[in-house]
């Protein structure tokens, strides 16, 4: 899967996963009688790929952003087939030094409150999961591509850059929650990674 990102990636396609929604157990006894009481799901655990995790998102009356906690079913955690890539090596705050760290980023995924949906005429929901975190960054990713004028392929070392230089003016620190093994914490962690993205301000509009 990850050889198959490489050559997307090459033409200008970015890859996004999600974490997985079983906490930091994504290889526990439940998956397929697989022993082991960590690990984290495939591809999102793949270096090209953008691994997505979940919050807890609360927005105040008026609908503006409130806050967010780590969703304890959000997957995270440090992969065992593929070594700690460049992007990562000095974001801090990360498991570990040699495997690859899961995940870049987070997005609301807690189904309670979750989110509704408008399909075949009538409201749905509420929808939830990290399968829905991930594609919160597609969509923030594909405007951020038609704004641009470009396809940016692969965006990992470019997220990481814009952490090192602009850190909270552009994200969303999650410092709160754990998934089992690993707790949020200011920076980056193996829950919500460096955090969510600001909309706006994370694709250069503000």
């Amino acid at each position: 899967m990850d050889n198959i990102a490489l050559q997307g990636n090459a033409v200008g396609i970015t890859f996004s996963a999600s974490s997985g929604d079983s906490g930091s157990a994504e290889c526990g006894t439940s998956f397929f009688g697989l022993g082991g009481s960590t690990g984290v799901a495939a591809p999102a655990s793949g270096p090209h790929f953008v691994a997505n995790g979940g919050t807890t998102f609360t927005v105040n009356s008026n609908g503006s952003y409130d806050s967010e906690t780590a969703w304890d079913d959000s997957g995270g955690g440090v992969s065992t087939v593929f070594a700690e890539p460049s992007y990562q090596d000095s974001v801090g705050g990360s498991a570990s030094t040699s495997g690859r760290n899961v995940p870049d980023l987070a997005f609301a995924a807690n189904p309670t409150p979750g989110d509704s949906l408008y399909f075949d005429g009538s409201w749905d929901g509420p929808i939830g999961g990290t399968s829905w975190s991930s594609p919160i960054f597609s969509a923030l990713q594909t405007q951020t591509n038609q704004r641009d004028g470009s396809k940016a392929g692969f965006v990992n070392p470019r997220i990481y850059t814009a952490y090192g230089k602009y850190g909270y003016t552009i994200f969303h620190d999650v410092t709160s929650g754990n998934n089992g093994a690993y707790s949020a914490g200011t920076g980056y962690d193996n829950v919500t990674g460096i955090g969510s993205a600001k909309g706006f301000a994370f694709s250069g509009d503000e």
